[in-house]
């Protein structure tokens, strides 16, 4: 309260039965109850006498937006400053996968090329090995051996069902994201979806690996007139002209190609899949990043539900794992991937998404960006953490047992406070200790009635323990902790 009447913020809230409860502008806090109100601990109030009506989704929205806007922002900058820190992120996602494709269609290019040389080059070659083993791929195919490929076998799944489960996560993860207004979350997943997508596309082109389905099932996904448009010399070639190949292969990409394939017909009749789209998997980077920013979400999640318990956690993760799994099968058994590019990607996805230097840039965006010094404090507050928020989900093996959110701190900073803060309480310990007694059972009594704590400061049951213990042993002792304050601080 204290900081939004700073910053000449409007507090929001709503009043049912005569109680006014203040609310977080960004995350609804838990409800605090009346003193005779019953139920257990963390129950939200329930309708009638005293209960708290939510604002909306449009009032949440206003005040949000009141927070991220520079000073003197009216009329439509009041929400165009709030709507450009969604815009930046989601369109730098689109572009980044935009050229993601654009070197999918080069890696095409050069496979299409190689296949064609290796095809009219091996002649009639021989599928036996010195063992006498059976591979999963043969010479003409084109592709690598894979050995889960052998276990599995081959079963032809369509495409669609295929992207139809890895956008499934996306799209739960984008509703609920907009829902709870939850612009840290959109800012990380698009930033990690950006370095996974420029990854992934100069890696395709930095080393063509052969299509793990091979050559006639990529000629097949390619079609005739697709396959033509690659083979034409008057379209791409990168070593007489290689500036004009690259303008050929751009207005393939958004205008796709005609049914008579030349250089002369850049017509939208239909647009042209890749061949060589391996390492890493597309699809598996997808389910699992959105899978991660959905858990995460629901982590995060205070209202209108309860905060989630260890079981709806635990039911909530198996979901999200079974269906991103699902999805990983589902394309090995297919044969649209190898075995490495599935596990390339979930390890990739992990180790972005837990990165600290990620998380500190979403905090920057999201919290500091054209947000006025008076504002930023009440920011802060609602995100758990002052530099940024890291999540380990307990899906990162092996490092499962430290699963939980981290916080990112300033070690200057922090030092800083730290040092002024038992500066301060030596002083107070030395010139008042009685004040010094109160103050600590004071702080031990704001801690134990606080229900849910969003910074994560909060004492637990030991520590508090410890508190009282120390104020009861320095009010027994108090003519012998003249000089020796400094040492029990300390301790």
């Amino acid at each position: 309260q204290e900081f939004a009447t700073a910053a000449e913020l409007r507090p929001l809230s709503r009043t049912r039965g005569g109680n006014s409860r203040q609310l977080d502008p960004v995350w609804i806090p838990e409800v605090s109850r009346d003193d005779n109100s019953s139920g257990s601990d963390g129950d939200y109030a329930s309708e009638g006498e005293g209960a708290v009506s939510y604002p909306s989704w449009c009032e949440r929205l206003r005040h949000v937006v009141e927070l991220h806007c520079p000073p003197g922002a009216t009329g439509g900058a009041f929400y165009g400053w709030y709507l450009v820190k969604w815009i930046v992120p989601g369109l730098s996602f689109f572009m980044s996968f935009m050229i993601q494709n654009y070197f999918l269609h080069i890696a095409t290019y050069f496979y299409v090329q190689w296949m064609y040389r290796l095809e009219h080059s091996i002649g009639k070659a021989t599928e036996a090995t010195y063992t006498g083993e059976t591979l999963s791929s043969q010479i003409g195919q084109g592709s690598l051996h894979d050995i889960t490929a052998a276990t599995l076998g081959y079963h032809d799944i369509p495409t669609y069902a295929i992207d139809g489960i890895s956008m499934s996560i996306p799209v739960c993860w984008l509703m609920m994201v907009v829902y709870y207004l939850n612009l840290h979350l959109f800012t990380k997943c698009c930033l990690c979806g950006t370095l996974l997508a420029l990854g992934k596309g100069a890696l395709s082109v930095l080393t063509i690996v052969p299509d793990s389905i091979g050559w006639s099932a990529c000629k097949a996904r390619l079609g005739p007139e697709g396959l033509a448009w690659f083979q034409d010399p008057h379209n791409v070639n990168f070593q007489e002209h290689p500036a004009r190949s690259m303008m050929d292969l751009l207005r393939m990409q958004v205008f796709g190609i005609s049914t008579t394939a030349g250089k002369d017909h850049y017509v939208a009749f239909r647009t042209v899949r890749f061949c060589a789209d391996m390492l890493y998997s597309g699809h598996t980077y997808a389910a699992s990043l959105f899978a991660l920013g959905l858990y995460d979400a629901f982590l995060s999640l205070n209202h209108p539900l309860k905060k989630p318990t260890f079981w709806l956690r635990f039911l909530i993760g198996c979901v999200l794992a079974c269906v991103v799994l699902a999805d990983a099968s589902i394309m090995l058994m297919n044969q649209f991937h190898y075995t490495i590019d599935v596990v390339m990607a979930l390890l990739v996805v992990l180790l972005y998404y837990t990165n600290a230097a990620i998380a500190r840039v979403v905090v920057w965006w999201a919290d500091e960006v054209w947000v006025p010094k008076g504002k930023r404090l009440r920011l802060k507050r609602t995100t758990g953490g002052w530099y940024g928020e890291v999540l380990i989900p307990p899906c990162f093996l092996p490092f499962c047992l430290i699963a939980g959110r981290y916080n990112i701190s300033n070690s200057s900073d922090e030092v800083c406070l730290h040092k002024a803060i038992l500066m301060h309480a030596a002083h107070v310990a030395h010139t008042e200790p009685a004040r010094f007694i109160v103050m600590l059972r004071e702080i031990a009594d704001y801690h134990r009635s606080r229900e849910t704590d969003p910074s994560g400061l909060k004492l637990d049951r030991e520590e508090l323990r410890i508190l009282e213990k120390l104020a009861n042993e320095l009010e027994e002792g108090m003519d012998y902790m003249k000089g020796d304050v400094e040492n029990l601080l300390e301790n």
